[in-house]
Parts: structure tokens; sequence; C-alpha cells
């Protein structure tokens, strides 16, 4: 019997015989992204729920995402599994992506190494070409919409307000209603209609930006934005500029160029000095496990032992008698549109890897899933047991007028306004590893990415005095934390 998935819902719940609803990962237009977990294989899924009761506006595009995700198959974009239509809950089955999101490696004011950014915009850029060759045009690229994979692979996600601009090599123009203002093209402002693909390659040039100077460039690209202004006045003195080296900035200006007609297409982006520097650099390359791109330490573990059960379970999609193929979820799924090349699970992961920091320390064959460890920066441990961490959090909150809603115990829901004046809704979930290590697990829900991590560093140094300085002994903290 299948569960319904609502905001209320709680940790750890059976979605369908054999697969836990373990927690929401992050919040769509229309609705919520959750995470399930199988109970015995431990391969993971995100479930996007909507209930078009509550918004029956989003019918046309969940049809509309369900058929590009059919269309669509590049390491850089989001690998669709399934749908189901439950009376009137629509649930899209997508991988998950393990590696966390891309906003969660910017640092606000500082960015990234160049060389890490010029990896993900490369990526990015792979991603988006792709789109733009199926008729494609993504419209709200934004780094809230790019995950990455347990080898820190970008994958494009969040396909809500594309739509087709290209069909049988005719290009049509798109109605400029859809985007996310920082990101959106100047000419959106200004026209009804505009062409499909430069707004893209537009909202690309803006991520690189927030990728090296850890913040967006202006509030929006208009005449009444002194900050935009600048920029078309070549007032390229002044900070964020000044953070970014003048070879990327040339290959900027004619990204972020007003002129449709004289913007940068993907092929230009790909023959810039800067582009194909950098990919020479970075062909060899892995992270480092760290993602903070101070360096390529060493290389990830995607071929030792501790990747070996993620083959098995994509090979597993294709055996009818296999443990994942009889589960009720995967029965559930299928539909009779969908063959087996849309069905593709991440690496298998239990559900405390969602809880957890970034180290990975090799134990050779006896590595557990409880030491594959998803990347999330923002997260720390406390020196105080999880009643006192709750009270402390609850009085930084309280202190800056936070919106507050406490679903569970151990969890806040935490409303408020950015910078712009824009909603911004966030997550803290309180975790009791064993009694002497209370992890506390922020999660952005809704708004603007590199805000929410403002937000947390501050309230990390609010609260200083309790966060626990240096290494933990990951090993010890999966080992003594109890399943719910």
């Amino acid at each position: 019997m299948m569960t319904m998935m609502t905001e209320s819902s709680p940790m750890s719940t059976e979605f369908v015989k054999g697969w836990i609803l373990s927690t929401p990962l992050g919040e769509g237009h229309f609705g919520q992204v959750w995470l399930l977990v199988n109970n015995e294989t431990d391969e993971c899924v995100a479930a996007k729920v909507i209930d078009l009761s509550k918004h029956p506006e989003a019918k046309t595009s969940l049809t509309k995402e369900i058929c590009f995700h059919k269309k669509l198959n590049h390491e850089n974009i989001i690998k669709f599994i399934g749908h189901r239509t439950d009376e009137t809950i629509e649930y899209i089955f997508l991988e998950y992506a393990s590696g966390g999101e891309l906003f969660d490696r910017i640092e606000p004011d500082i960015g990234m190494d160049t060389s890490l950014a010029h990896r993900f915009f490369a990526q990015i850029i792979a991603g988006v070409e792709y789109l733009h060759s199926k008729g494609i045009v993504h419209r709200d690229l934004k780094p809230e919409n790019i995950l990455l994979d347990e080898n820190d692979n970008i994958k494009i996600c969040d396909f809500e307000m594309s739509t087709l601009f290209l069909y049988s090599g005719v290009e049509r123009l798109v109605n400029s209603t859809s985007g996310t203002v920082p990101y959106m093209a100047p000419e959106i402002f200004t026209q009804k209609q505009v062409k499909a693909a430069p707004i893209d390659i537009w909202s690309c040039g803006v991520i690189l930006v927030t990728l090296l100077a850890g913040e967006l460039p202006w509030d929006q690209p208009t005449d009444d934005c002194e900050a935009y202004r600048d920029w078309i006045d070549s007032d390229i003195t002044s900070y964020p500029w000044n953070k970014i080296d003048s070879l990327v900035l040339s290959l900027l200006r004619k990204i972020l160029c007003p002129n449709v007609t004289k913007r940068y297409t993907l092929t230009q982006i790909r023959n810039h000095h800067w582009f194909k520097k950098w990919s020479k650099n970075n062909e060899n390359h892995q992270l480092d496990d760290d993602g903070d791109g101070q360096g390529y330490k060493r290389r990830r573990l995607a071929d030792s032992d501790v990747s070996t059960a993620g083959t098995a379970v994509v090979s597993s999609v294709s055996q009818p008698s296999d443990v994942l193929m009889n589960s009720q979820l995967s029965v559930w799924m299928t539909n009779k549109d969908n063959n087996n090349k849309h069905k593709s699970f991440s690496q298998p992961t239990a559900v405390d890897n969602m809880i957890l920091n970034t180290q990975l320390t090799p134990f050779g064959n006896s590595q557990s899933v409880y030491q594959r460890l998803v990347k999330r920066m923002t997260r720390f441990f406390t020196n105080r047991d999880s009643n006192q961490t709750f009270r402390r959090l609850k009085h930084v909150f309280d202190e800056r007028n936070y919106t507050l809603k406490t679903p569970l115990p151990t969890q806040f829901t935490i409303s408020t306004n950015d910078k712009r004046g824009m909603p911004l809704v966030f997550s803290a979930n309180i975790i009791e590893m064993n009694p002497s290590n209370i992890l506390v697990d922020f999660r952005l829900m809704k708004g603007n990415g590199i805000e929410f991590k403002r937000h947390f560093i501050s309230i990390r140094n609010d609260i200083n005095d309790i966060v626990v300085k240096g290494p933990i002994t990951w090993p010890i903290a999966c080992a003594t934390h109890t399943l719910p």
C-alpha cells in the first residue's frame, strides 16, 4: 500500500513495500523532492511529488517534463527512471545525485578554485549543448537546479520551465515568462518572445560568475539596476569583477552580451582560449575528496571495492529476477512507454549517508555503505546534547526574527527573506549520532542557494563556541548511529 508523501511526513516511513521514505531533498515550483531508500539493497531514488489538486496549473508542465525526460540520455542530465499518477498525485522518479547540490560547493564571496569552476562549467555547457540538440531549452539554469553525482559530475535537473524550441529543423521563439530573475537574460524583460538558445547561454554566464566570485553579479539585468549598468558601461574594476581573471572576463563579456546577435554561441564558448586552456589542464584529473577546489589531492574511490555494488545495481535494472526488479516500487514505476534504457540508479546509498560529511576513509573489502558519505558543506557537530543544541539554535533563530516551524521535535523549518527581499526557506535537523556526537544538518528548501549558504555560515558563527572543531572520526560516528 502506497503512503502519500506530504510536507509533514515523518522520516523513515514505508512508502511502498521495501522502500523507505527518508527525507525531503528540496522543493520545486509545485512540489517536493523526496529520497526513497530500498531497505534491503540500499539503492536510492529521488521522487518528485506534485499534488495536482493543489496545483492544477502544473499538469501541462508536468506532461512536458515527463516527455522531455524520456527523450534525454546524457551523462550531464539527471536520469529518468519512471513516473506514476495516483488520483491527483503525480510522481516522477529520478536518479539520486549523491554528490549534493552545486551551490553547496560555492563559498559566498569567494567562489571556488578556477580549475574546479572550469570543470563544472564545461560539463554544464556539455549538458546544455545536448539539450539544445534535442530542441529543448531549459529556461531556469542556476546552481540550485544543478546536482552532482558520486564522482562530482554535473547533473542538470528540474525541467518544469523547459520548452521545445526546435522541431524538424524549424526554430520558434519562446515566451519570455520563465526563469529566476538574477539568471534571466536582459531581453526577457523587454520582449514578449525571445530566441531560446541565447537565454540558456546567458544563464550559463551568470553561473560562471557565481562559481568564480561567490556571488551574483546583479539582482536583475535591467537598466534600473546599478550593478548591471556598471557591467554594460564596462566598469569592471569593482566587486565582483575585480576577483575574476582577465582571460575569463573576456569570455564573460561575450557570453553576458545584451545584444543577442553578438552573444557567444556554445561553439564559440568551446573555442575560447580560457575554455580550451583549462580543458587541457583538467583532462586527467579527478576532484579532491573534500570538493573544496584547493587542488586534486587523490583519485576518488570510484574504481575501488566501494563502487562495485553500484555496478551491480545498474546492471540489475535489466534483470527481472533480481531483488531490485522484484521490489514493489520497481514494478509500480514500470510504464509500457518506458524501456530499460530509461531506468538507471545512482550509487547505492544508505539513509545515513544523507546526514554525513565529505571525508572518505577507505577500509578495503570491509568498506560498508555507511562509509560512502554524501557531500554536504552545510552541517556541523556540536559538543552539547540534542536538547541543549535545540534550545541554542532556537535562541539564535528567534534573535534573527526567523519564522519558525517545528514539524518534528528535532527539526526546524526556517522562513525568511534574502537580501533581495525574496523568500528563503531552509531546514535544520538535529541528529543524535550517539550521545556525545550531535549533528546539525541544514538543507535549502526554497530560494537562492548562495544566500542560504550565507545564512548558514552566520548561524554557525553565532554558536561557534559549541561547534566541534577538527575532524570527526566518521567510521565511529557511522557505526554508533542507530537507524530510526
